[in-house]
């Protein structure tokens, strides 16, 4: 049975949620947010200047470079300058090059999977890889937190052939 109505209601904390279509995934899925409030009013509220367009929820015009110099913008200070300027120099260096322009909401998990493929490809380490994927992960979870903008969860990392292992043998 299909479900109706406004989709509102308190949780066990005691604050009032509203849960939203925001769009839909590669396989036809919603992908709902939510917005909180301290009323049930409140709630409604942001929910129909949502839908009345009278608030700027979502940036779908935002691009992954603006989003993550947003993000490095506001790790400045939180986190080690040392961290800080890793994660800068990672980024200028292999993440910017190939997502520079490119809207964050017409990206999809095949691309970020494949930009990952192409490094392993170019015979970076594995240990290389998995920073380009976090970097890229803090990036999409800070656009979806601050601008609403649904985050890509599946983002893999390149398997590579295992070993084949031969048995010790003892030769007499």
């Amino acid at each position: 049975m299909a479900r109706h109505g406004e989709n509102i209601h308190k949780r066990a904390d005691g604050r009032w949620e509203a849960r939203i279509i925001v769009g839909y995934n590669d396989r036809n899925k919603a992908i709902y947010r939510s917005l909180y409030g301290k009323s049930y009013d409140e709630v409604k509220a942001k929910k129909e200047n949502l839908y009345e367009g009278n608030n700027e929820v979502f940036k779908s015009d935002l691009t992954f470079d603006q989003a993550a110099d947003y993000w490095l913008a506001s790790k400045k200070g939180k986190i080690k300058t040392t961290t800080f300027n890793h994660y800068s120099n990672q980024y200028d260096l292999h993440i910017k090059p190939f997502f520079k322009g490119r809207k964050l909401t017409a990206l999809k998990n095949t691309e970020y999977n494949d930009f990952l493929q192409h490094k392993e490809n170019d015979g970076y380490s594995s240990r290389t890889l998995i920073l380009l994927r976090t970097i890229i992960k803090m990036i999409l979870h800070y656009a979806e937190i601050t601008y609403h903008i649904p985050a890509v969860n599946d983002i893999y990392m390149p398997r590579k052939p295992k070993k084949q292992v031969e048995a010790f043998i003892q030769q007499n």
